[in-house]
C-alpha cells in the first residue's frame, strides 16, 4: 500500500509484473493499461499520477495470468441460488489476459468482450472453496467473485457485491446463458 509522495518507492521494490490500483474505487476507474507494471520505474510513475490525481491511497497487486473469470451469483429465499462461472474473452483471442489487465480502456471501447459460461470447467474443490467465502461474508444477493483460471483451477482476486447491471456486462450475459 502507497498512501503518500514518500512511499512511492515501494513500486521499485515490488516484484514485477504487478498491477496498480486506487484503493477505493470500483469500476476500473484509473485503471488503464499502463497500470500493468513490467517495469519498476513506470510503476513509480503510474503510482505518483494516481496518488496526485486520486487523492487516495494506491495498492500494488501482483499480475496474474490467465483467463479473465467470473463466479456471478444470486442468492434467493427459495435457497435456489444462481451460480455460474463466466469466462471473458477478448477479440477472439483467448491467451489475451494472460498479458492485458481488464481495465477501463477495454471497458469503455465500443467492442463488448465475448462472455461464455464455462460452470462445468471450475474444480468442485472451487466451488466449495467460494460457496464457503460466501457464507463468511454474506448474504449480499448478488454479485461477482472475480479471478483467473489457470490450469483449471480458480485464483481469487476480488469479491464484487455490486456488480454492473447493465445489458452488456458480464453479470447480465450469465443470467441470459443460463435462463
Amino acid at each position: 500500500m502507497v498512501r503518500d509522495d514518500e512511499e512511492v518507492g515501494l513500486a521499485l521494490e515490488f516484484p514485477a509484473p504487478y498491477v496498480v490500483k486506487p484503493l477505493w474505487e470500483g469500476t476500473s476507474i484509473g485503471i488503464g493499461p499502463d497500470n500493468l507494471v513490467k517495469n519498476p520505474e513506470d510503476g513509480e510513475r503510474v503510482v505518483l499520477r494516481l496518488l496526485h490525481s486520486l487523492k487516495q491511497p494506491i495498492m500494488l497487486e501482483t499480475f496474474v495470468p490467465g483467463r479473465e473469470v467470473s463466479w456471478c451469483f444470486i442468492e434467493n429465499q427459495r435457497n435456489r441460488p444462481l451460480r455460474s462461472l463466466a469466462e471473458l474473452i477478448w477479440e477472439n483471442d483467448p491467451g489475451h489476459f494472460d498479458q492485458h489487465l481488464y481495465d477501463a480502456a477495454h471497458k469503455m471501447s465500443a467492442q463488448i468482450p465475448a462472455v461464455r459460461t464455462i460452470t462445468d470447467e471450475l474444480d468442485p474443490r472451487d466451488v466449495v472453496a467460494m460457496e464457503r467465502l460466501l457464507r463468511l461474508v454474506g448474504p449480499l444477493g448478488y454479485g461477482r467473485i472475480d479471478g483467473k483460471l489457470q490450469n483449471g483451477r480458480f485464483v481469487f482476486l476480488e469479491v464484487t457485491p455490486d456488480a454492473w447491471l447493465g445489458t452488456t456486462g458480464t453479470f447480465v450475459s450469465v443470467l441470459r446463458a443460463t435462463a
